[in-house]
């Protein structure tokens, strides 16, 4: 039929609509674990906090954080253009997708309740017949269920009503439609979308039924025993294979995942270590603006944290810390706040570069010497803290400790294995996302190479060729620059007490080609007795108790919690207060330059207490 003026075909719209109940291999059913109430408790320790008593270089820190001063964006979200300016051509461009929606034709009313609140079991959702509850998020609520007519395992997922969940449910139809076209047979490790349909006020995505999450399966072998036997260097290698390889073909499409963790990594086969990444609610596409506010603050990458301009490479650092996560038996950067996370990412990692820190965010974590600072951290006594690091928090050390008594894990910590595992892990967790490689490099990596898909061989082929060329050229004359080493925390004198220092460089090195700039190994240096005596740093989590000092001999005063089972960071012990001094607020440049000179002056001034 010829288009007539008007005719919105003449828009030349693409249908992504997907066929519905695409054939796909069903899942074999395993045990439902449940999903944990607490996390684990971390059992080492990464930060301690050094309370600044001096009043104007407190109020020059705090008056950073007063959302007033910001006022068309109290949360400081900041928001960057994708890495591709999209071409004029593809905004001209019209896709549709077809959502059918299905009601009673006899009524036209709301429902009773705007919740959905299914009889179980038993309820039938249009063509699916609802038997238990998976799931339930801020978004979502995960059902388990069946085909009637040819008894299909499938999972159902009711969008929450609101708008914003609406919203983010069409984005899912919509990334989900996108995998469906770019892999029909369904061969990268990638749940896949079965249906999708309005319903009772709910917009719903039907997709294949799969087995527990990560998060669920390692607690429950946490709570055995079992877990470093089944999360061994073998899992591990493979299942980074799978994730990389599904990482690297959503990035090749333009979709970075923004949510990886262990709660969206589904096992399909435990025996056959078969996974699948699912969730795709959160993703973000290249041409998307790009937000603050993305992925869970555990796994946020740092540069996610501090406000700077990220690409599809956050999804790697996601990814380096659930893989450690599943090596130590709790999460890496369990902290409760933005300011902790960014510290422990500091005390693993190394120090951030200063190109970091002139992102716009940055004014609210860090010092202008790189230090991190709280204001008025919860269940503490009010006032400024600096955040540090202890000794021993590096993650190579970490690692070598949790993995040193666990034969099972099927590692010696001196055998080239290990090495390779830490070499790893080290690259995906490369605090600066210019030297952190892509997924398709990680695919390169030796620990990996052996177990990627096919699918992955060739991208994996190609990144390792250039790479390995890279590597050749750097090396070809005496001019090249060298390997860049992240600076080591060191607190060696009263100059470098308060910021880092380039340290040594790393006595073991294990590079690769696709490594080339990402080394970020880091060591941190003990203070010599003298200062210690002065020092008496508590770590976070501990159990101490202060008594109160002289105000000429101490400006500065160490707080700790005590151990709590809800918190990561537990209530405090009950600390002695100071009477409040006069505050006159002070800003300007020159007190923040002397900030961390105070701070290390009234340290080293401390007398040690009768009572620590």
């Amino acid at each position: 039929m010829p288009a007539v003026e008007g005719d919105f075909r003449r828009l030349d719209i693409q249908d992504l609509t997907p066929p519905l109940d695409i054939s796909a291999p069903v899942t074999e059913a395993e045990a439902l674990l449940p999903m944990p109430i607490n996390m684990p408790s971390p059992t080492f320790q990464l930060l301690e906090r050094v309370k600044i008593l001096n009043v104007p270089a407190s109020e020059a820190l705090r008056l950073r954080k007063d959302p007033t001063s910001c006022p068309r964006d109290p949360d400081r979200i900041v928001y960057h253009n994708g890495p591709e300016e999209m071409p004029a051509a593809k905004r001209e461009e019209l896709a549709k997708i077809s959502v059918p929606i299905y009601f009673c034709p006899h009524v036209n009313g709301l429902e009773a309740t705007p919740n959905f609140r299914p009889s179980l079991p038993g309820e039938r959702v249009v063509r699916y017949e609802l038997s238990e509850l998976v799931g339930k998020g801020s978004f979502a609520s995960v059902y388990r269920a069946s085909h009637v007519e040819n008894g299909r395992p499938a999972c159902v997922k009711v969008i929450n009503p609101d708008k914003d969940s609406f919203e983010a449910g069409l984005g899912e139809i919509r990334i989900l439609s996108l995998v469906l076209k770019h892999d029909p047979e369904g061969r990268r490790a990638l749940v896949r979308m079965l249906d999708f349909f309005y319903y009772r006020e709910h917009l719903m995505i039907v997709t294949e039924r799969l087995n527990s999450n990560l998060l669920q399966h390692y607690m429950h072998l946490n709570a055995e025993g079992s877990r470093a036997a089944y999360y061994n260097a073998p899992t591990l290698r493979v299942l980074s294979a799978q994730m990389l390889d599904a990482l690297d073909f959503l990035h090749s499409i333009g979709v970075t995942h923004c949510d990886v963790k262990p709660p969206n990594i589904c096992i399909v086969n435990s025996e056959a270590r078969q996974f699948k990444l699912i969730d795709l609610g959160a993703a973000v596409l290249t041409h998307d603006v790009h937000s603050s506010y993305v992925q869970s603050r555990w796994y946020r990458a740092p540069e996610v944290m501090v406000g700077g301009a990220w690409g599809a490479n956050v999804d790697c650092w996601a990814l380096g810390c659930l893989l450690a996560e599943l090596l130590l038996g709790a999460p890496l950067y369990q902290f409760p706040s933005a300011e902790l996370v960014l510290a422990a990412h500091k005390a693993t990692r190394g120090a951030f570069p200063p190109k970091m820190l002139e992102h716009q965010a940055a004014s609210m974590f860090f010092t202008q010497s790189g230090c991190v600072y709280e204001v008025d951290p919860p269940r503490m006594p009010p006032g400024t803290y600096l955040v540090r690091t202890t000794a021993g928090a590096s993650l190579r050390a970490l690692l070598t400790d949790a993995v040193k008594p666990c034969v099972e894990f099927g590692l010696d910590v001196r055998s080239p294995d290990f090495g390779e595992v830490l070499d790893f892990l080290e690259g995906l967790l490369t605090i600066d996302p210019s030297h952190r490689p892509s997924a398709a490099e990680a695919l390169a990596h030796p620990f990996v190479a052996s177990s990627a898909p096919p699918a992955a061989s060739a991208a994996s082929a190609a990144a390792s060729t250039a790479t390995a060329a890279a590597a050749a050229a750097s090396t070809a004359s005496p001019g090249t620059v060298p390997i860049p080493v992240a600076p080591c925390t060191v607190l060696a004198s009263p100059d470098t007490i308060m910021s880092d220092a380039p340290g040594s460089a790393p006595s073991s090195s294990h590079a690769r080609a696709w490594l080339l700039a990402s080394k970020s190994l880091h060591s941190t240096g003990e203070s010599p007795e003298s200062e210690k005596a002065c020092m008496r740093h508590v770590p976070l989590g501990a159990t101490s108790l202060e008594s109160p000092e002289p105000e000429d001999a101490c400006m500065s005063r160490h707080v700790t919690k005590a151990v709590s089972t809800d918190s990561v960071i537990p209530p405090c012990m009950a600390a002695p207060s100071e009477p409040a001094p006069s505050v006159t607020k002070v800003t300007g440049a020159k007190l923040e330059r002397q900030l961390e000179a105070l701070s290390a002056l009234s340290v080293l001034s401390r007398r040690p207490s009768s009572s620590s």
